[in-house]
């Protein structure tokens, strides 16, 4: 039994030494991006704990790319998971069925729950974060965790925190 958990043990740091050499290779660039649009965003490991608190916008010209970032995510969120319409419904793949006053209302139900889990589980300030992260460096994560209290919680790590790769099957899997 401990000598499979050790296997897997070993397997999982081999594919994180592997994601981490293959991550390395956009680091530079991604620090580039952070500096240029924002430096906030991404975790590049600064070893020193006095670099933690200086400043990092010195190649800030204008907040123009700040702004074109937030119309962009704005824009996007609007039209994808709008908090304030609707952006999905639920129906049963049977059209017949659906015409059944009591899977109408079962659907609705189901809606509502849904949308109330959404709402206290932080997805929507997720999928801002995570629409922040695409647009400044083109790969983004949302993680979503199981939370006794909401069902569900929904967290966005930035660059530098995960690996990201892909298996044989081109299956993607994520580490953070």
């Amino acid at each position: 039994m401990t000598d499979g958990i050790h296997s897997r043990i070993k397997g999982c740091e081999s594919l994180k030494k592997e994601l981490d050499l293959e991550r390395n290779y956009f680091d530079d660039y991604a620090q580039e991006l952070a500096l240029s649009i924002d430096p906030r965003r991404g975790d590049f490991f600064e070893s020193d704990s006095k670099e933690r608190g200086r400043r990092k916008d010195q190649k800030f010209i204008n907040n123009t790319v700040l702004k074109a970032r937030r119309i962009c995510v704005s824009g996007m969120i609007a039209g994808t998971s709008s908090p304030s319409k609707p952006w999905f419904k639920l129906e049963t793949v049977d059209r017949q069925l659906m015409r059944s006053g009591n899977v109408r209302e079962w659907a609705h139900e189901v809606e509502n729950t849904v949308k109330t889990i959404l709402n206290e589980s932080k997805f929507y300030r997720a999928i801002n974060k995570f629409l922040t992260e695409l647009t400044t460096f083109s790969t983004a994560v949302v993680v979503q965790e199981d939370d006794f209290d909401s069902v569900v919680r929904f967290k966005v790590p930035t660059w530098g925190t995960f690996w990201l790769g892909y298996d044989h099957r081109e299956t993607s899997r994520c580490l953070s």
